[in-house]
């Protein structure tokens, strides 16, 4: 670790996790304390003050080459002044998205808002991120609130697409998005409490997930990274005491765990491709310190940790997937004694409608579910409030039927 000989001296600790982005070759750090902006590109620190305190962790911009800075009162691109504040920012390629305590805001970079979905339970502890594909009508938005929810914004819809519910209370940490298996498809990685979740876009578990980690704890709203080594796809999932590493099947792998004492809150992955270094940054008391391993020809990281690529974001292509199966499905847990079914359909050809009815033949549940060209994908039924029994289930995708029962015991 290299101690800069100038680097910034702080009044106090960042009141976010420092970020970085380039210009012209040069590598910039960001950090706010107050209304204080700080950028120090390794020699020089620059200074800014603003009418209100800083409330989200400023935002570069490759695309209009501008910081964006969201304080108490106003959001700032550059120069310009927005009549709206945010606790989070992310950006999806196109346009700003801002996320207040009741609100999200779709914002172009020229300063106008766009459009605004009503929002609830917003937790302090987690960050939007965004899965960016080639093919723009799959691109997508994923934020978690304070319920344990995650939900999902896609061209122009606002769905929640998994809770945590059935597994505990335990808050979860924040998200990451790679391509851990080899179906081509992105999933977003998190845990909570003692378990690690690969969900698809769509809510639907990973093959092995939840991976189950006996005796672990993981850190409500810390940041999990993904990382290639040794051929392995590793993912860090954050503790108060470092990092335990997991496989892309769920399993706990000690010997690349990371077992050193850390604030989460203050570090981050990057790889520089001018050095061919794989580079750790962080904030230890009132100085901004580097670590580096040299010698990495490829770029081994999948997802950083916080603001991933700068934005909080992933590329990738999700490449369409074929089957000639016969649709096949069934129900877990079953008998449902949490208050959520998820029912896996596997092979499905088109989307897929599901209807649930009592014994008595009146229909409780009717939806259709677009096809996430995936081989299986479960679909929820929440039956919190359906009393114990025997229910059936009616799926049909094409010209496929398949028909299950259900069993509820409260």
């Amino acid at each position: 670790a290299e101690n800069f000989g100038n680097s910034p001296y702080l009044s106090e600790n960042p009141d976010f996790p420092i970020t970085s982005y380039q210009v012209d070759d040069y590598t910039k750090y960001v950090m706010t304390t107050g209304n204080k902006l700080y950028i120090y590109d390794g020699t020089n620190l620059e200074t800014e003050e603003f009418p209100s305190s800083i409330s989200a962790n400023p935002l570069y911009v490759p695309s209009i080459d501008n910081l964006v800075i969201a304080t108490e009162n106003s959001l700032f691109i550059g120069e310009q002044e927005i009549n709206i504040s945010a606790e989070k920012l992310t950006f999806d390629g196109n346009k700003i998205v801002a996320v207040t305590q009741n609100q999200i805001a779709i914002i172009s970079p020229d300063g106008d808002i766009e459009q605004r979905f009503d929002w609830e339970h917003y937790s302090e502890i987690f960050e939007p991120i965004v899965y960016d594909d080639v093919d723009d009508n799959k691109d997508a938005i994923f934020i978690q609130n304070n319920l344990g929810e995650i939900w999902k914004l896609q061209n122009e819809k606002l769905e929640k697409i998994f809770t945590l519910s059935a597994y505990g209370t335990e808050q979860p940490t924040n998200m990451a998005i790679a391509e851990i298996l080899s179906d081509s498809q992105p999933y977003l990685i998190f845990a909570a409490g003692d378990r690690v979740f690969a969900i698809t876009m769509n809510g639907t578990l990973a093959p092995d997930f939840p991976g189950y980690l006996e005796d672990k704890h993981f850190t409500a709203g810390g940041f999990p990274k993904v990382v290639k080594m040794d051929d392995k796809i590793i993912c860090y999932m954050p503790t108060s005491a470092g990092y335990l590493a997991v496989n892309n099947e769920g399993d706990f792998l000690p010997e690349y765990s990371l077992g050193w004492a850390s604030d989460e809150t203050n570090d981050q992955l990057f790889w520089m491709e001018s050095d061919e270094t794989l580079n750790f940054a962080y904030s230890t008391g009132k100085s901004l310190l580097i670590a580096s391993k040299p010698d990495i020809p490829e770029n081994p990281i999948y997802w950083s940790g916080y603001r991933n690529n700068g934005l909080g974001k992933y590329n990738g292509e999700i490449k369409e997937f074929v089957s000639d199966e016969k649709m096949e499905i069934y129900v877990f847990p079953n008998p449902v004694k949490n208050g959520l079914a998820r029912i896996r359909v596997k092979n499905a050809k088109a989307n897929i409608k599901m209807s649930i009815y009592d014994v008595a033949g009146n229909e409780l549940f009717d939806k259709e579910f677009s096809n996430e060209n995936n081989l299986y994908q479960d679909l929820i039924w929440e039956c919190k409030e359906i009393a114990s029994g025997i229910y059936f289930a009616i799926i049909k995708s094409d010209d496929q039927i398949e028909k299950l029962s259900i069993a509820i015991v409260k």
